[in-house]
């Protein structure tokens, strides 16, 4: 290690005694992280100091100065106290200005180290010069990985420095670390209006500003920001009244800015799809709070929810999806942003069920209407245009609203499956495959409709499996094209989607109940329906949908195949993916095979099936044991026990 430290040492010496001596770049990029790993904390300490002299005079490229600071910063062993020691001491806000890259993402990384400790995030809150030039920086610049950076430290130095309550529980913030970071940002009115002054629009083109199309950059920047703190009181709430009012906030901070004043939504079309994306991250996001069950009505809800209701968004984002042509006719240009509108519908309809069919009965009629017009009138769908927002909304929305009745015929079977697409494979094999298990403890009334949604689900496979009767022969097709791979991957999907699903039977008799927003068909009904009186019964599970009819001729064989191979290359890597998907689907098969068999009571009509067809099922657990090529690999350590 000393034959590399001295020479080191007197280069950094010599460049900074004389500027004109060039860099050894060579020498410096010896020193990466896991050779600085085993320097002493003196030497690395006494590099810091040399370093630190060399960069004030430096007239070179510094980034390999830079890379080698950063490399000396990033042990765990250097402490914030240990980069304040430094000497010459570091000029933070001079680099955290600077307009070279390469010194912004070194003292980011200085200013990390402050991140360990409530008490060292503290001292850079003590510096309104520090906590400003970090806001500025992050927000104005032009390069992706200085602000990945900048809004990584600002975070960690927030979250480091104390716990704020959900704004739900109202009361304010509960400080574990010692809120001054928070206090810095949020109540110093000159640190506070940088967010404001930054992204607003109506700043444009005065001294110091940046561009229209910089301050875009912004804007979303700040939306990300509000994004990894949806719920905390700083953020919602009023906090510098003076400055919130100057841009037009009554009443609300910087989530009221953000998402009501801050963009030009009529007209920049960009922004605007971008706002609206940001509308459901902050309904169903990573970082959403998380639903609550009204005990006395029924419906679940949510503080994002009720606030993007309170202030006519979820109305206004509702209405560009379901009549993208009245917008366009008032001056609002759906065309850029329908996909996202689409999504924000289908977040709504999928985290809050309840809410969607028992708020508005004419918001549900809204939506139904806008999918049955576009259905109903399509007239072919090809690889060149499948409209993928729709149906995302159609897979999203409550099942029961999808069944036929005597007043409403239904269009999934309008959904097509020729030709091929793994669009449409995800959308059935969601709608086919029943309910998710609540993440909450429900209410009765919640516990009834997911019970109601497995029956929906149930009978929707069996209308669409009458008026699509080459269904499982057409999956097959597809699942066998590995030429194209995310085509055979859906179609693959699509079985386990029915082997797995989670279904009920429908009520024997009609129910009339005053809080079903909906109403079912009879059992009775869907048997002479979709058999033509052929049958008396149909299949409980979908294992047992698998394990008869047309599927037992086409998709049990498939699965009992020999993997296909085919090529070199990407058209052998598609083979591959295929057969593990196509093993898993054959493993899942097997598990449900060995339920059935330690469970007969609750499984009468699988245990009578197998009790009938003992070879078949001994053939399916000796495919899931062989493995996804057909030898003897670990994988049959997983079904080991999948004996029957």
């Amino acid at each position: 290690m000393n034959n590399l430290m001295e020479p080191l040492k007197n280069h950094i010496v010599e460049v900074t005694d004389d500027p004109g001596i060039p860099l050894n770049v060579k020498l410096l990029g010896t020193f990466d992280r896991s050779l600085v790993e085993a320097i002493s904390q003196n030497d690395r300490l006494d590099l810091l100091n040399g370093l630190s002299r060399l960069i004030v005079t430096l007239q070179q490229d510094p980034k390999p100065v830079t890379e080698l600071i950063q490399n000396l910063a990033w042990s765990d062993s250097l402490t914030f106290s240990q980069v304040l020691s430094i000497e010459p001491p570091v000029n933070l806000v001079a680099g955290l200005s600077s307009p070279n890259a390469d010194i912004n993402i070194t003292i980011l990384t200085l200013i990390g180290k402050a991140s360990l400790s409530s008490g060292d995030s503290g001292i850079i809150a003590a510096s309104p010069e520090i906590v400003a030039a970090l806001i500025s920086l992050w927000l104005r610049t032009s390069e992706t990985e200085v602000a990945r950076k900048a809004l990584e430290v600002l975070t960690s130095l927030l979250r480091v420095d104390g716990h704020i309550n959900h704004v739900g529980d109202k009361l304010g913030p509960i400080q574990q670390g010692q809120g001054l970071m928070w206090r810095r940002l949020f109540q110093d009115k000159d640190v506070y209006e940088i967010f404001f002054s930054i992204c607003s629009l109506k700043k444009v083109g005065q001294p110091g500003q940046p561009t229209a199309r910089e301050k875009t950059i912004a804007q979303s920047r700040l939306l990300d920001f509000i994004l990894e703190f949806p719920d905390y009181y700083h953020v919602v709430y009023s906090q510098v009244p003076k400055v919130e009012q100057e841009y037009g906030v009554i009443d609300g901070g910087l989530l009221d800015f953000a998402a009501e004043h801050m963009v030009d939504y009529k007209d920049d079309i960009l922004m605007h799809a971008t706002l609206i994306d940001f509308y459901t991250n902050y309904l169903v996001g990573k970082n959403a709070l998380p639903p609550v069950e009204d005990t006395k009505t029924s419906i679940v809800s949510s503080w994002p929810l009720a606030y993007l209701i309170s202030k006519d968004i979820h109305a206004r984002v509702k209405s560009y999806y379901e009549e993208p042509e009245k917008n366009a006719e008032e001056g609002v240009d759906i065309s850029n942003m329908y996909h996202e509108c689409a999504q924000y519908l289908a977040g709504y309809a999928f985290h809050f069920p309840s809410h969607f069919l028992l708020s508005s009965r004419s918001q549900t009629q809204s939506t139904l209407k806008r999918l049955a017009n576009l259905f109903v009138s399509f007239n072919g769908w090809s690889q060149a245009y499948i409209p993928r927002a729709d149906i995302l909304v159609l897979s999203s929305i409550p099942r029961v609203l999808l069944l036929p009745s005597v007043s409403w015929p239904g269009f999934l079977h309008y959904i097509p499956i020729q030709p091929p697409n793994d669009d449409v494979w995800t959308t059935l094999a969601a709608i086919f495959a029943g309910p998710p298990k609540p993440s909450i403890e429900v209410s009765q009334w919640h516990q009834r409709f997911l019970m109601d949604e497995a029956a929906a689900a149930r009978a929707l496979y069996f209308y669409y499996i009458k008026d699509t009767k080459d269904f499982w022969e057409r999956v097959v097709k597809a699942a066998e094209t590995i030429a194209i791979k995310d085509i055979a991957l859906g179609a693959i999907h699509m079985m386990a989607a029915v082997i797995g699903a989670a279904w009920e039977a429908l009520p024997h008799e009609p129910i009339n109940d005053p809080n079903r927003p909906y109403s079912l068909p009879v059992e009775g009904d869907l048997v002479r329906q979709c058999s033509g009186g052929g049958r008396r019964s149909f299949p409980a599970s979908g294992l047992m949908a698998v394990l008869s009819g047309s599927a037992l001729m086409h998709v049990i064989p498939y699965l009992l195949k020999p993997a296909q191979t085919f090529g070199q290359g990407d058209a052998q890597s598609a083979a591959f993916s295929v057969a593990i998907a196509k093993h898993e689907v054959v493993l899942l098969l097997a598990r449900k095979l060995r339920d059935v068999r330690d469970k007969p009571d609750e499984y009468p009509e699988e245990t009578a099936f197998l009790s009938s067809h003992v070879s078949l099922a001994e053939e399916i657990v000796t495919c899931a044991k062989r493995g996804p090529f057909g030898g003897a690999t670990a994988v049959g350590a997983r079904v080991g026990t999948l004996d029957l």
